[in-house]
């Protein structure tokens, strides 16, 4: 999860794009800060198997193991 701020050109630009471009970068921080909040909260890496299958198998797994015992 790196996010990085990419610099403003220097070039000709509209002020539209500049807005866009920022507006851009905030919500991608801002979904960033909620998703390692979501984590610290939880203590769960992953809400979603989605967000990681290969966890997500290894957690499945476990579960069933755990239930056979």
């Amino acid at each position: 999860m790196s996010n990085s701020i990419t610099g403003i050109p220097t070039t000709r630009v509209s002020s539209q794009f500049i807005r866009t471009q920022l507006q851009s970068q905030l919500n991608s921080a801002q979904r960033t800060m909620f998703d390692l909040e979501t984590q610290i909260s939880t203590g769960h890496q992953f809400q979603l198997p989605s967000e990681n299958p290969n966890a997500a198998l290894q957690v499945i797994g476990i579960q069933s193991l755990l239930q056979r015992k």
